[in-house]
């Protein structure tokens, strides 16, 4: 048995908080429109392994040394 890329952590009448370990470009409203919601607004919480808290929109901030390191490995600069 295979895992599921994705996991619904909790629900509410207007709200899903799902997690996604892979995924591909607009999985996340394919899979809720074929459960028959509509998606409004998404957010993104986290990134591998960089926790994007609570950056508004368009907004930057310093990586921490160890999320460097996770980039770094990620795109093969290490």
């Amino acid at each position: 048995q295979t895992e599921s890329p994705s996991t619904v952590k909790g629900t509410r009448a207007s709200r899903v908080r799902l997690t996604v370990t892979e995924g591909k470009y607009r999985m996340v409203r394919r899979v809720l429109h074929n459960a028959g919601h509509s998606v409004i607004h998404l957010h993104r919480t986290r990134y591998g392994g960089m926790d994007l808290g609570g950056l508004e929109k368009g907004g930057v901030r310093v990586c921490s040394v160890d999320e460097e390191q996770w980039a770094g490995h990620l795109l093969g600069w290490s």
